[in-house]
């Protein structure tokens, strides 16, 4: 689960006995450690009723705790501490997602995962697919328009003087104007002996056009 995920946990009373209930928390932490939270306290509980509680992490505020935390349990508990649910374990999820969308059981427009430029509702989310294929995809918009610049640009290759500390300052991105025509650089080729000091490098250019 994400960390802006929403979640809830539904919980019916099926006893006119309980007169109230907890919503508690286990939270284990990065570190091994866990601790315990009283997320919630619901009083003058109907029988039958339905109960929606949060259980999500920034829903139960585990981003404000000083730990880092892995994974947390949800369940309700009555007043002495016997559960009257399951408990839901949930392990947060800290992979990159470019847009990450989500959809509730309840049918409410949330966020929901989606790989192109509209959701399964179809609303626009962006301008750009995720997906390969099609004409807002990664091949049209972004590879096509690499191979194409590949295909027409002039390839060359200069010898330059060149030091240890200059290897910090390449940027892979940048543009150099090298005998006044501006270049990409492709590859930087070093050559280090026994002995000797690194002098110079190739670089393998390939020119804007």
């Amino acid at each position: 689960m994400r960390a802006d995920q929403p979640e809830y946990l539904y919980f019916m009373p099926d006893s006119f006995a309980l007169a109230s209930f907890q919503l508690q928390v286990r939270v284990h932490y990065a570190d091994g450690t866990s601790g315990q939270l009283l997320a919630a306290t619901v009083n003058n509980v109907y029988r039958f009723e339905v109960y929606c509680l949060p259980a999500g992490f920034t829903q139960l505020g585990l981003s404000n705790l000083l730990n880092p935390v892995a994974s947390w349990e949800v369940w309700v508990c009555n007043a002495a501490g016997v559960a009257q649910t399951e408990r839901r374990t949930y392990v947060l999820a800290t992979d990159y997602v470019a847009r990450p969308r989500y959809l509730l059981s309840e049918g409410n427009s949330y966020r929901l995962l989606s790989p192109g430029t509209v959701d399964y509702n179809g609303a626009s989310v962006g301008d750009y697919s995720l997906q390969w294929a099609g004409p807002q995809g990664l091949y049209q918009q972004w590879h096509k328009p690499w191979l194409d610049f590949r295909a027409r640009a002039v390839p060359a290759e200069y010898e330059v003087p060149f030091r240890i500390a200059d290897l910090l300052t390449l940027d892979p991105a940048g543009q150099e104007l090298v005998d006044f025509h501006l270049q990409l650089w492709q590859k930087v080729s070093l050559k280090v002996s026994v002995g000797s000091r690194l002098r110079t490098a190739t670089f393998s250019y390939q020119e804007l056009l």
